[in-house]
């Protein structure tokens, strides 16, 4: 999948793994409520690279990043959003498994966050 780098975002999207198709599915459904979306898949997290253009993104948008990870919020998805809130001026959120634990039957299991969970965030974020 490519990045979608807007430089008039409203909310920029970092997926890593497997959320990056729910994302992509979330860009859509945002774009019909008129909120412009970038996305910037998170390919490589050891080592991270920030890149200059993922920052300048992030600083041009309206409300800031959400990380998007298939692990629980207190690992890799916390430290990639504190990097990049460190090296720019804008909030990033983070959005993951729920902070529970998982089993094998669907009343219990635990799932990475749906293109609905993401749209959710996103508008929470922005107040809408």
């Amino acid at each position: 999948l490519k990045n979608i780098i807007r430089k008039d975002s409203d909310i920029v999207l970092f997926p890593i793994s497997i959320t990056r198709f729910e994302a992509v599915k979330a860009k859509a459904i945002l774009q019909e409520l008129g909120i412009k979306v970038s996305i910037i898949h998170q390919l490589w997290i050891k080592p991270f690279d920030i890149q200059p253009t993922w920052i300048k993104t992030l600083e041009n948008s309206k409300y800031g990043g959400l990380v998007l990870d298939d692990d629980y919020e207190q690992g890799v998805a916390t430290n990639i959003a504190h990097k990049l809130m460190l090296n720019s001026s804008s909030p990033v959120d983070v959005l993951c498994l729920r902070n529970r634990t998982a089993g094998f039957y669907p009343s219990v299991d635990n799932l990475p966050p749906t293109a609905e969970d993401i749209v959710e965030k996103v508008r929470s974020m922005m107040n809408v």
